[in-house]
């Protein structure tokens, strides 16, 4: 395991459309040293057609809804209240700045929604799971800075419990198990990112949960419903590689028995 995780976050570059482009494209480069013509030529069709296809709304929409699909939105309104929700982690990255500060991507919104949940009395305590391999040089975890803003958006402090040492989906669940069974939770919400749901709610479901989805951070690619979809843009491309990562990633959990 402890190899696994650097291992599985280095190759998966290779199978991500940039990542793999720059592959080809140094295999094209070496063909025509090697005065391979033809098959430089057919590798650098590759890559055009990998890039392309990638950064087009068309394509990106159709990834990321394979996954998002599987978990519709819900309305608050229609939740009973429950006990305990578990919020995932991912949504934050280094400053730069000797870790004195970070920064919230678009995955923020699990936390937001989470806080929602709360002030609405949807939930009576949130548990955060999110360790994150890239600690910060201050040596806070994720989840101190997830906790740091849960308490900006009203959040008691004593409602709050941390889970701070998991690194990947699956340590969050089986590190969040024994955990949850000591605060007395049975059943209640899984929030996390909708194209992330397919493979928590599995991994979760294995590790022995009996919880509820609550996808939150739905993502639609600009253009993908217009004549545009067919341009090729740079949010598509990272909309493709988040698909790509979160089919690649359920494929791999499967074939390890994790799900």
């Amino acid at each position: 395991m402890e190899l696994f995780i650097p291992l599985s976050k280095i190759l998966s570059l290779l199978v991500y459309p940039v990542g793999l482009v720059c592959a080809l494209l140094l295999l094209s480069v070496l063909s025509n040293f090697g005065k391979a013509k033809r098959t430089s030529l057919f590798l650098s069709i590759g890559c055009f057609l990998i890039l392309y296809l990638s950064s087009t709304p068309w394509l990106a929409q159709r990834l990321i809804d394979q996954l998002q699909g599987e978990y519709p939105p819900v309305a608050a309104v229609n939740l009973q209240a429950v006990d305990c929700a578990i919020v995932l982690g991912g949504m934050v990255s280094e400053s730069g700045d000797s870790g004195q500060s970070v920064n919230y991507h678009e995955a923020i919104d699990r936390a937001i929604q989470a806080a929602a949940l709360y002030r609405q009395q949807r939930v009576q305590r949130l548990v955060i799971a999110a360790g994150n391999i890239q600690v910060t040089p201050s040596g806070r975890s994720e989840a101190d800075w997830i906790l740091g803003f849960m308490l900006q958006l009203g959040v008691d402090r004593s409602d709050i419990t941390l889970e701070s040492s998991s690194r990947n989906t699956r340590e969050n669940a089986l590190q969040t198990l024994a955990l949850y069974r000591q605060l007395g939770c049975e059943g209640g919400l899984l929030v996390t990112s909708a194209y992330h749901m397919p493979r928590a709610m599995a991994v979760f479901d294995a590790a022995g949960f009996s919880l509820e989805a609550f996808p939150v951070d739905f993502v639609a690619a600009p253009g993908a419903s217009s004549t545009m979809k067919l341009l090729p843009t740079v949010e598509a491309l990272q909309i493709t590689t988040l698909a790509i990562k979160e089919h690649l990633g359920y494929l791999v959990y499967r074939l390890l028995g994790w799900v």
